[in-house]
């Protein structure tokens, strides 16, 4: 009897350690192919990103070129310039993270799904402290969406001022004007600088938080699970 249970318990240790080899195994496959079609994902929405900017550059800058005198009036070189690279660039962030809008909402539901299984009701003790941090995460959000728009205004105001200098050079060498008009050029870029350290703070503040989120909601859940 002895040496039949000291059989079984060795049958099960092979069984267990063929089980362990077989699960890394698949962990590995899984990865694996994971990490293939992540990197192919990625590849096809930086490519389809580059070309929505390149796309909306072109198409801007062909619009500028057939602009009439009185059309030319109303837009600077300068805000041209921000058209291509600026705004452009904006809908380049959005064509590559558009995807998240639908992608997100399985990828919510498969975690909350797995974590249900695996914690039990302690789950809804994070989904709690995540609605708690959302409200949050939206008031910076807004606020350095602002902050942004204001930026851009300043942003278009020094580089439409910069180009009268250049165009008006001869005038103002002419009247001695440069004092002032350098002195404005000064007070706009401050400005600019300004808005954008603001900028960056609040911007600090929200990938502070984001970055932050997931150990406060695990921190919690595990609490309250124990």
């Amino acid at each position: 009897q002895k040496d039949l249970s000291t059989t079984l318990t060795l049958g099960n240790m092979v069984f267990l350690q063929q089980k362990g080899v077989m699960l890394c195994m698949a962990l590995f496959i899984v990865l694996s192919t994971k990490t293939f079609i992540e990197n192919q994902y990625f590849y096809r929405v930086i490519n389809l990103s580059s070309s929505v900017k390149g796309a909306l550059s072109s198409a801007i800058y062909k619009k500028a070129m057939k602009l009439s005198p009185s059309g030319r009036t109303n837009n600077t070189v300068g805000e041209v310039v921000n058209y291509m690279q600026i705004d452009s660039s904006r809908i380049e962030q959005v064509a590559g993270t558009i995807h998240t809008l639908w992608d997100g909402y399985f990828q919510v539901i498969g975690y909350t799904a797995l974590l249900l299984r695996f914690l039990g009701v302690s789950v809804f003790a994070g989904i709690a402290t995540m609605i708690i941090i959302i409200p949050l995460n939206a008031h910076f959000l807004k606020k350095l969406s602002t902050l942004r728009a204001k930026n851009l205004k300043m942003t278009d105001a020094r580089v439409k001022l910069t180009n009268e200098i250049f165009q008006g050079m001869k005038a103002i060498k002419s009247y001695n004007w440069e004092k002032p008009f350098l002195e404005r050029l000064l007070e706009l870029r401050n400005e600019e600088v300004k808005s954008l350290r603001a900028c960056a703070n609040t911007r600090a503040i929200l990938v502070s938080m984001l970055s932050a989120s997931p150990s406060i909601v695990s921190a919690v859940v595990l609490t309250i699970y124990s």
